[in-house]
C-alpha cells in the first residue's frame, strides 16, 4: 500500500525495530544498474555539446533528447536497483506511479541540460545551479519511485540519510560538471572523451550512490495482516526489460548526437574549404592590385637585401633614374646615390644590422639622388623593413621633388615679396592717419559747431546727420589705423601711473546708458587683494575692456554683464615692482558655437555673417584687444557655450605704483572698522560683490535677496540686540522696491524701544534721476550710489553716511508730496526746441513723477500724438519746421484730439500772443521763464488730477529726512553767490527746485551756446534778416529768464519787440547795443562765480560737487604738481583728445585760464592752435607730456 511522507519517518515506527524485515542486494543487478546510469549520463553530456552550437529548433530538438535519456537512464537505474533489492514479503509496483516516476527525473534533466548548454562561459553559479537540479532530480525520482511500490509491510525513512542521499546526489553532480567544464575547455579530441567518459561514470555514481543511500535510509516492518503479493514478472526479467529500454535510449540518443556532429562536421569542412578558396582569390586579387600599384605609382619602389643588391625595381624608378630594371635588379644600390654615400652605404646596412640602430629607415628624409646621366636631384626617401625567414628585406619609396622645390622657392619669394608690400601697406596706413583723421576731426567739429549756431531746423537735422556719420566713420578709421599700426610694429604701450578704479570707472560711464537701457546690470568686483595705483597705459588697457564690455552690451538682450579683476599667477614677476591681472567680462548673452570661437581674435572675423548684419562692427576690435594684451606680457581667451552667454578674458603684467594705496583694510577709517552692514540686493553677482568689498574693508555683513528678507533680517538682528549701523538697498528690486525696504526698515527701528538710533541708508542704483533722488529723499536715504560699484566709492559712500567723514553731496530737494501725488505717471509730451529749455522741462516734471517726452518741433509733436497717447502736451509758440500755432491747428482737426489739453509756453508776454495762443486751439497759457509752481499747478488743472490729492499725505517738509538728505533753508551756497548782482542766482535756483547741478549746467550752457549772441543778431541785421535776429533774441530772451538774468532778459525782450515791429532805425540800433553790454555783464558774472569749470556735455547733470568751490588755482610753474581739480581737467582732456571727440575743442576754449595755468602759456598756444585746427593727435601729444611730467615726478619722489 502506498504511504505518505507524513508518516513515514522515524522514530515513528509501527513496531519493535527487532522486526525489521532485512533485505538483501544482487550484485550483478547493482553493477547493471551503474552502467545504465553512466551510459545515460554519457549519452546525456554528448547531448549538452551539441546545445551551445544548434540552431533554435535543433537545440529543442537535442534538449528534448537529452532530457528522455538521461531522465530514462535515471528511472532504470531506479528499477534496476530496485529489482536488485530482495525482501522476505511480497512487493509489486503501481503502473501509474511507475510511468509517472519517470517525469521528474526528465524534467530536472532538461532544465540542467538547458543551463549547461548556454553558449557562455559555465561559471560556479551555474554549474551549482545544475547540480541542485539533477540531484534534487534524482531524488524526486526515487522517492516517487519508491512511492510505487506495493508490498507486504510497512515503510518507514531515517530522515538524516534521506537528506544525505540529496546531498550526495547533489556532489556528485557538481563533480560530474566540473569535469564536463573540464571537457569543453580541452583541445584533443582523445582528451575531451576521456574527460565525458569520466563525467558520465562520476554522474551515474551520483544517480546510484543517491539511490542505495536513500534504500539505506529505508526501514521495512512487517505488515499486521500482508496482502500476499506475487509479482507479475520475476526480477530478472523485468530488469533484463528495463536494462533494454535504458540502453536502448541512451544508445538511440548517442547515436543521434555522433551523427549531428558528423553532419556538423562535414557542413564546417564544406564552408572552412570555401572560405579558403575565396582567400585564395582575395589574396590573388590583392597581389594583382599591388602589382597595379607598384607598376604605376608615380613614386618610385626599390627593394633591396641584407647585402645592398637590388632585388625589385619599379617602372616609376626607372623614369625617375633613368635605369631600366635589367639594368639595376642583382646591382648595388649604391650605384643611385652621389659621394659620400655611394662608398659608404655598405657601411651604413652593416651598422644597422649590427647594432640594430635606425637614423633612416622608419624615418624618411629629403636627400640627393644621382640619375643614370650623372645628374644630382633632390629625392624624398622612406624605407621600411620586413623580414622574410631568414632574410631582411629593406623597400625605399622614393620621389623626385625637383619640381616641388622650385614652386617652393617661387612661393617664399613671393611671400618675401608680400610680406614687404603688407608691411609697407601697413606703415603707409600708420604714417597716413594725421592726415586721414584731421580732415575728418575738422567736420566733425564743424557740425559741432554748426548744430551749436542759430540755423533752421532741417539744417541742424543735416548737421546732426554730418555729426553721427563722421562719429561712425571716426570709429572704424580708427579700428582700421590701431590694426594697422599693430601689423606695422607701430603701436607703443606707455608705462605712466593709472588708477585702475578710475579705468574701470571711464569704462563703465561709457556703456551705462546703453546697458540700463536694455535693462542689464553692470558689476564690477576688483578682488580684495589687487593693486589700484599700477604703472601701465590706462588708454589702451581701457580700450581693451571698452571692447569687451561693448561687445557684451551689443550681444546681451536681459540679464548681467560682470567685469572681475583678479591677481594672476604671476608671483615671478610681482618680485620685480609687477602684477599679473585676470580681467574678464562675463555675460548673460547669445554665446558663441565652438566653429565661432576658432573664428575670434583673427582680422575682419566675426561670429558669422549674420553677426555682422545684425549689430555691425569691422571685426577688428578682439584682434587689436589680443595685440594689446600680447604687447602688455599677456593674453587673452574665451570661455562660451551658444545660449549661456561669454566670458571674454585677458591677462596684463602691470607695475605697482610707488604710491599703491596700502590694502582696504588698512585704508578703513577707525570709525568704521566693524560696523554691521546689511546689502538688499537681488542680484546675486552684485549682492556678493558689494559684501565681499564691504568684508575686505572689516565690516560685518550680512546680505538680503529682496526687501522681505531684509526686513526679517533687521527684525533679528533687533531682537538680538546687534542691529545695522548701515543698511545698502537697490532700488529696482521685484515685490518691495528700495524705497519701499528703506520705510519698512526705519518703522521697525521706530517701534522698537531699545534701539538708539535708526541706521543710515545707502540706495544703489543703476538708473539716475531726479525721481528717484525725489523718492530717496523722501524716504531719509543718506547717500546714493550709480552701479557699478567700486571699492572707493563704496568706502566714500559709508564714511558720509554714517557721518566719518563730511558729507559732500547733498541730495537735492524734493517737490511737495500731494504734487508727486497729483502728477505721478502723467504721459507729457513737450514741443520745445532750445536743449537748455527741455533740460529744465524734463527735469521738472521727472521729479514728480510725471513722464515727458520731448519733441524738437510742432511736425515731430504730431507724429508722436499719433502714435502714442498722453495725457497733457506742453507747446512752445516759436520753433523751427513748425511752430506751436500751426501744430495746435492741426491737432485739433484729428477728432481723437478734440479734448486732449494744450498749454501754451512762450516768453511773449503781450494779451495778443495770449489770445492767440486760445484762438489756435490751445487751453491755456504758461509763461517762461518756467516756473516750478505755476508749472505743477498748470500740469494739475489740465490734466485732472486737481481734485486727486489723497488725505492724510506727506507734506513737502523734510524734517523726518535723514541729516545727509537736509538742505540748507537759506542762502544762495557758493560758487552761485557771486553771479550777482547780474544774476539772481536764488530765483535760477528756484525755477530748478534749487539744484545745483542742474543750475550749474544751465550756466554753463547758457555761456556757451549765447557767447556770440549779440555778433549773430548784429550780423543778420547786416544781412537784412530781420527774422533770424528776431528769433536769435526771443531765444536769449527766455534762457536768460530762466537762468535769472534780469536785465538780459528785459533787455532781450525790448529788442525782440523792436524787431517784430520791423523797426531797423537808431532804436534798434540802441537795444542791440544795450543788449551786448547786458551779455557781458551777464556772461562776466558766470566767469566770475565758474572761471575754471569745465563744461558738462549737453544734457548731462554731473557738474562738480555743490557748495564746493569750482575755482582752480593756478600753477606758478608749469611743471609743478597740480592739484587734484587741475588733474582731473588734464585727463579729461586728455580722454576727449584721444577718443577724437569734438567736445574737446569746446573745452580748450572755455577753460583757456585754467589750461594755461596748467600747461604754460607756450604749452597752450601749441594745444590751442592744433584743437582749433582739430588737429587731435598733436594736441593729445600736449597733454600727454604733461602728464608724463606729473608721472615722472611722482616717481622721482
Amino acid at each position: 500500500m502506498i504511504m505518505w511522507l507524513d508518516s513515514l519517518f522515524r522514530p515513528a515506527a509501527p513496531g519493535p525495530l527487532d522486526a525489521v524485515l532485512v533485505g538483501s542486494y544482487n550484485l550483478w543487478l547493482v553493477g547493471l544498474s551503474f552502467l545504465v546510469a553512466a551510459l545515460a549520463s554519457l549519452a546525456a553530456l554528448m547531448i549538452a555539446q551539441r546545445l551551445p552550437t544548434a540552431t533554435p529548433l535543433a537545440r529543442t530538438v537535442w534538449l528534448a533528447a537529452g532530457s528522455a535519456s538521461m531522465g530514462g537512464g535515471i528511472w532504470a537505474m531506479h528499477f534496476i536497483g530496485m529489482l536488485a533489492f530482495a525482501l522476505p514479503c511480497g512487493v509489486n509496483y503501481s503502473a501509474g506511479l511507475t510511468v509517472l516516476s519517470l517525469l521528474p527525473g526528465m524534467m530536472a534533466s532538461g532544465v540542467a541540460l538547458r543551463v549547461m548548454g548556454r553558449t557562455d562561459e559555465i561559471g560556479p553559479k551555474r554549474l551549482a545551479l545544475s547540480a541542485v537540479l539533477m540531484g534534487a532530480g534524482i531524488g524526486a525520482m526515487h522517492y516517487t519511485g519508491m512511492a510505487a511500490m506495493d508490498i507486504d509491510a510497512m515503510l518507514r525513512y531515517d530522515a538524516r540519510l534521506v537528506v544525505l542521499s540529496v546531498v550526495v546526489a547533489v556532489v556528485l553532480a557538481f563533480v560530474s560538471l566540473s569535469i564536463r567544464r573540464l571537457t569543453c575547455r580541452a583541445k584533443a579530441a582523445g582528451g575531451r572523451l576521456l574527460a565525458m567518459s569520466a563525467a558520465a561514470a562520476v554522474m551515474g555514481g551520483a544517480i546510484t550512490g543517491m539511490h542505495y543511500t536513500a534504500m539505506h535510509a529505508a526501514v521495512f516492518f512487517p505488515a499486521e495482516q500482508p496482502d500476499a503479493l506475487v509479482p507479475t514478472l520475476p526480477p530478472t526479467t523485468l530488469a533484463l526489460l528495463v536494462v533494454v529500454f535504458a540502453v536502448s535510449l541512451a544508445t538511440a540518443t548517442m547515436a543521434a548526437a555522433v551523427a549531428g556532429r558528423q553532419v556538423e562536421t562535414a557542413q564546417a569542412l564544406r564552408e572552412e574549404i570555401a572560405r579558403r578558396a575565396a582567400l585564395e582569390r582575395d589574396a590573388k586579387a590583392g597581389e594583382a592590385r599591388l602589382q597595379a600599384i607598384f607598376d604605376t605609382v608615380v613614386d618610385g619602389i626599390i627593394t633591396i637585401n641584407e647585402r645592398g643588391t637590388i632585388m625589385r625595381w619599379s617602372p616609376a624608378a626607372a623614369r625617375i633614374f633613368g635605369y631600366s630594371a635589367e639594368e639595376t635588379v642583382g646591382n648595388n644600390v649604391s650605384l643611385l646615390m652621389p659621394e659620400p654615400h655611394h662608398s659608404a652605404h655598405d657601411g651604413y646596412l652593416r651598422h644597422f644590422l649590427d647594432t640594430g640602430e635606425a637614423k633612416i629607415i622608419g624615418i624618411g628624409r629629403e636627400t640627393v639622388g644621382r640619375r643614370k646621366c650623372g645628374e644630382l636631384f633632390p629625392l624624398e626617401l622612406s624605407i621600411s623593413q620586413v623580414r622574410l625567414g631568414e632574410e631582411m628585406l629593406f623597400t625605399g619609396i622614393v620621389r623626385d621633388v625637383t619640381e616641388r622645390k622650385r614652386v617652393q622657392r617661387k612661393l617664399e619669394e613671393a611671400v618675401r615679396g608680400a610680406d614687404a608690400a603688407n608691411r609697407a601697406k601697413s606703415a603707409f596706413i600708420a604714417n597716413v592717419s594725421h592726415e586721414v583723421r584731421t580732415p575728418l576731426n575738422a567736420i566733425i567739429g564743424m557740425a559741432h559747431i554748426l548744430m551749436r549756431s542759430g540755423m533752421e531746423r532741417s539744417q541742424h537735422d543735416q548737421a546732426a546727420k554730418i555729426l553721427n556719420a563722421g562719429r561712425s566713420l571716426l570709429s572704424i578709421i580708427n579700428d582700421i589705423l590701431d590694426f594697422s599700426k599693430v601689423e606695422a610694429g607701430q603701436l607703443t604701450i606707455e608705462t605712466i601711473e593709472l588708477d585702475l578704479e578710475r579705468v574701470l570707472q571711464d569704462v563703465a560711464d561709457m556703456v551705462v546708458e546703453k546697458a540700463a537701457a536694455k535693462g542689464l546690470e553692470l558689476v564690477v568686483d576688483i578682488g580684495a587683494d589687487v593693486p589700484l595705483r599700477l604703472v601701465g597705459d590706462p588708454l589702451r588697457l581701457g580700450q581693451i575692456l571698452l571692447n569687451y564690455v561693448s561687445n557684451a552690451v551689443k550681444f546681451t538682450q536681459s540679464g548681467e554683464i560682470k567685469v572681475t579683476v583678479r591677481r594672476g599667477d604671476g608671483a615671478g614677476a610681482e618680485a620685480e615692482g609687477c602684477v599679473r591681472l585676470h580681467f574678464a567680462v562675463s555675460d548673460t548673452g547669445i554665446g558663441l558655437s565652438e566653429e565661432a570661437r576658432d573664428r575670434l581674435f583673427q582680422p575682419f572675423q566675426q561670429a558669422d555673417a549674420s553677426t555682422t548684419r545684425r549689430f555691425g562692427g569691422t571685426g577688428l576690435g578682439l584682434v587689436i584687444s589680443k595685440r594689446l594684451a600680447e604687447m602688455m606680457g599677456g593674453s587673452v581667451g574665451v570661455e562660451s557655450r551658444p545660449g549661456e552667454g561669454s566670458t571674454f578674458w585677458f591677462t596684463a603684467v602691470l607695475g605697482v605704483a610707488a604710491s599703491a594705496a596700502q590694502d582696504r583694510k588698512a585704508a578703513t577709517p577707525v570709525g568704521l572698522r566693524g560696523r554691521r552692514a546689511l546689502v538688499v540686493e537681488d542680484n546675486d553677482s552684485t549682492r556678493t560683490v558689494i559684501c565681499d568689498m564691504l568684508h575686505s574693508m572689516t565690516f560685518d555683513v550680512q546680505g538680503a535677496a529682496g526687501g522681505t528678507e531684509a526686513v526679517a533680517a533687521t527684525r533679528a538682528a533687533l531682537a538680538a540686540g546687534k542691529p545695522f549701523d548701515i543698511v545698502f538697498v537697490d532700488w529696482r528690486m521685484p515685490g518691495m522696491d528700495g524705497i519701499d525696504a528703506v520705510r519698512a526698515i526705519r518703522a521697525l527701528h521706530a517701534r522698537d524701544p531699545a534701539s538708539a538710533a535708526d541706521p543710515a541708508f545707502v540706495l544703489v542704483t543703476a538708473y539716475g534721476g531726479a525721481e528717484i533722488m525725489h523718492r530717496a529723499a523722501r524716504a531719509g536715504v543718506d547717500e546714493i550710489l550709480v552701479k557699478p560699484v567700486n571699492p572707493s566709492i563704496l568706502l566714500d559712500a559709508a564714511s558720509r553716511a554714517l557721518g566719518i567723514v563730511g558729507a559732500d553731496v547733498v541730495p537735492p530737494d524734493a517737490p511737495d508730496a500731494a504734487i508727486g501725488a497729483q502728477l505721478a505717471g502723467l504721459r507729457i509730451l513737450v514741443a520745445e526746441d532750445n536743449p537748455l529749455n527741455q533740460d529744465v522741462a524734463r527735469e521738472l516734471l521727472t521729479s514728480v513723477g510725471a513722464l515727458p517726452d520731448i519733441a524738437d518741433n510742432g511736425a515731430v509733436a504730431l507724429e508722436r500724438l499719433a502714435s502714442q497717447r498722453y495725457d497733457l502736451v506742453l507747446m512752445d509758440m516759436q520753433m523751427p519746421v513748425m511752430d506751436g500755432l500751426t501744430a495746435v491747428r492741426l491737432l485739433r482737426e484729428r477728432p481723437e484730439l478734440t479734448t486732449l489739453p494744450v498749454v501754451a509756453m512762450t516768453a511773449n508776454a503781450m494779451a495778443n500772443d495770449r489770445q492767440a495762443c486760445l484762438d489756435a486751439g490751445m487751453n491755456d497759457h504758461l509763461s517762461k521763464p518756467i516756473d516750478p509752481d505755476e508749472l505743477y499747478a498748470m500740469v494739475a488743472l489740465w490734466a485732472g488730477r486737481a481734485a486727486e490729492v489723497p488725505d492724510g499725505s506727506e507734506g513737502g517738509s523734510l524734517e523726518g529726512a535723514a541729516p545727509g538728505a537736509r538742505r540748507a533753508a537759506a542762502g544762495v551756497p557758493p560758487p552761485f553767490d557771486a553771479v550777482g548782482p547780474e544774476i539772481d542766482a536764488a530765483a535760477g535756483l528756484h525755477r530748478v527746485l534749487n539744484r545745483p547741478q542742474l543750475y550749474r549746467s544751465l550756466l554753463d550752457r547758457f555761456r556757451a551756446e549765447q557767447e556770440d549772441s549779440d555778433a549773430l543778431i548784429a550780423d543778420a541785421l547786416a544781412d537784412g534778416n530781420l527774422a533770424l535776429a528776431e528769433i536769435t533774441a526771443h531765444t536769449a530772451k527766455g534762457l536768460s529768464a530762466q537762468i535769472g538774468a534780469g536785465e538780459l532778459a528785459e533787455t532781450a525782450a525790448a529788442l525782440e519787440a523792436a524787431l517784430r515791429a520791423r523797426e531797423t532805425g537808431t532804436e534798434t540800433d540802441r537795444l542791440v547795443t544795450h543788449y551786448a553790454q547786458a551779455l557781458r555783464r551777464a556772461l562776466a558774472a558766470i566767469d566770475r562765480a565758474m572761471p575754471q569749470q569745465a563744461a558738462s556735455p549737453a544734457g548731462s547733470f554731473s557738474a562738480a560737487t555743490p557748495g564746493a568751490s569750482s575755482r582752480m588755482p593756478a600753477a606758478s610753474d608749469p611743471l609743478s604738481p597740480l592739484n587734484p581739480v587741475q588733474e582731473e581737467l588734464l585727463r579729461r582732456l586728455d580722454a576727449l583728445l584721444a577718443d577724437d571727440d569734438a567736445d574737446a575743442h569746446d573745452l580748450v576754449r572755455q577753460e583757456e585760464e585754467a589750461l594755461r595755468a596748467v600747461l604754460g602759456a607756450e604749452a597752450y598756444a601749441t594745444l590751442a592752435a592744433t584743437v582749433g585746427r582739430f588737429d587731435f593727435d598733436q594736441g593729445l601729444a600736449v597733454t600727454r607730456a604733461r602728464l608724463g611730467a606729473i608721472t615722472s615726478a611722482a616717481a622721482s619722489t
